[in-house]
């Protein structure tokens, strides 16, 4: 498991408190929130990286920010 923790000047990062992630989940679709998190672990094979972003009035309705689907 990994927390995020305050470091100066430089914002939050992230420091390990237990062995091993399996899975990081984090909010896509309006700027670099999922990136700045998923970025440490993009080539660990062993971590499942999830991204979620809302579906608006449903993703047949046209109105949503599901654009990575298209």
């Amino acid at each position: 498991m990994w927390t995020a923790e305050r470091s100066g000047t430089s914002g939050h990062r992230l420091s390990p408190v237990a062995t091993h992630l399996r899975l990081l989940v984090a909010c896509v679709g309006g700027g670099s929130n999922a990136m700045g998190i998923f970025h440490e672990f993009v080539d660990d094979k062993d971590v499942r990286l999830i991204g979620v972003e809302a579906a608006g009035f449903g993703l047949d309705s046209g109105k949503h920010a599901a654009t990575l689907t298209k």
